[in-house]
């Protein structure tokens, strides 16, 4: 499946809006330097058919960002259009819910579509309120662009639809990329077949060069997953191994967002983390100290042994294990497989407030209350 070439079809894909907006914002001075990347990209977009030159009174500021090859990225600034539009409430799946699809696969192929959201073709109405200003005039997308606020809910919507009939089958959505996961190779090739049936009908591109077939092993948002279970990416790995200590606020809030996007794997999350959550409350002074950086190398030692963690069967029993401390609890969902119990996830909660002064057996119910109302999902069966 080749390079997007052209709008996609009014009448199939007309979706990107970006609702009613009190009042747009007028246009704002492009950026002042990078006149040979706006030409090169500006060039690109209108023979791709992309964008159209504009009359529009608005305008927003183009930005420019790196890439991992080295190369520039053109942005456009859409934060003041965002402010005004109408939220899209279309709900992008949760995570945990995308890995226990996955459960029973021993084959998986990871689709990337080429430009996603250029397969969208803007609404009629919103085209204008697109428009950006460069040096050399003012132009607006015909597709939908990267930036807007609604785009990613527009696009989750869209590929839930036309994917619809092999969801929670053998398909898994998550924005530009599906998942094709089957039980063995014969299933998989037919549910291939099934998945580029829908794609070709609908007329949406595949990047070939960022897709993957057939493997035991996929790379999936941040993690690794196989038969065998989900374990943090290497990648991700490498990358807490070599993290600097926090210096400020923000340097902090970024360790922390993500230590916890893999919080499930560490055993106490909240317990070791909470020299440092404190540090972020507010009219708290930024102040290290001994207790911060051993939390910091705590968290990097746990994210770096992380455990491998079994996908749920909903046939076999589960096992709750809770564990209280002075400031916070922990619980961890467990199943035997038929190789002994084995983590499915792992839970905690730092303590506020009465919560401190419960007596240890108190603190425990507590953690088997979080832990019911994390996993009803699992535990009602």
């Amino acid at each position: 499946m080749g390079e997007t070439t052209a709008v996609p079809n009014a009448s199939t894909r007309d979706r990107g809006g970006t609702g009613f907006e009190a009042d747009l914002p007028s246009a704002i001075s492009a950026q002042p330097y990078g006149a040979d990347r706006h030409e090169k990209q500006i060039e690109y977009l209108l023979a791709k058919g992309l964008i159209r030159p504009s009359t529009s009174p608005y305008g927003a500021p183009v930005l420019f960002t790196p890439k991992p090859d080295g190369s520039m990225r053109m942005c456009i600034d859409y934060r003041a259009l965002n402010k005004q539009t109408i939220k899209n409430t279309y709900p992008i799946p949760r995570i945990d819910d995308l890995l226990d699809q996955l459960r029973g696969a021993t084959v998986v192929s990871k689709l990337d579509l080429r430009s996603g959201y250029w397969q969208i073709r803007m609404a009629d109405n919103s085209i204008y309120k697109t428009a950006f200003r460069t040096r050399y005039g003012s132009y607006e997308y015909l597709v939908m662009p990267f930036g807007l606020t609604n785009a990613p809910a527009t696009f989750q919507a869209e590929m839930n639809h036309i994917l619809r009939p092999l969801l929670d089958e053998c398909v898994v959505v998550y924005l530009d990329d599906i998942f094709i996961y089957s039980r063995d190779m014969k299933q998989h090739v037919e549910h291939l077949r099934r998945v580029f049936e829908i794609l070709r009908r609908e007329r949406f591109y595949v990047k070939l060069s960022k897709s993957e077939f057939t493997i035991e092993k996929v790379q999936f948002l941040g993690h690794m997953v196989s038969a065998q279970g989900v374990h943090v990416d290497p990648k991700k790995i490498k990358a807490v191994r070599t993290w600097k200590t926090p210096e400020n606020v923000k340097e902090l809030q970024q360790f922390l967002g993500f230590a916890n996007y893999y919080n499930r794997f560490v055993p106490q999350y909240a317990k070791i983390a909470a020299p440092l959550t404190d540090l972020l409350k507010k009219n708290t002074p930024y102040k290290w100290e001994p207790k911060h950086q051993e939390a910091v190398e705590q968290l990097k030692q746990a994210l770096t042994s992380a455990p491998v963690l079994i996908l749920p069967d909903p046939e076999r029993d589960y096992v709750i294990e809770a564990d209280a401390s002075d400031q916070a609890v922990g619980v961890v969902l467990m199943q035997d497989q038929g190789n002994g119990l084995q983590p499915i996830a792992y839970l905690s909660k730092k303590l506020h407030g009465a919560e401190l002064n419960y007596p240890i057996h108190d603190k425990e119910a507590l953690a088997i209350i979080i832990a019911f109302k994390a996993w009803r999902c699992y535990l009602e069966g």
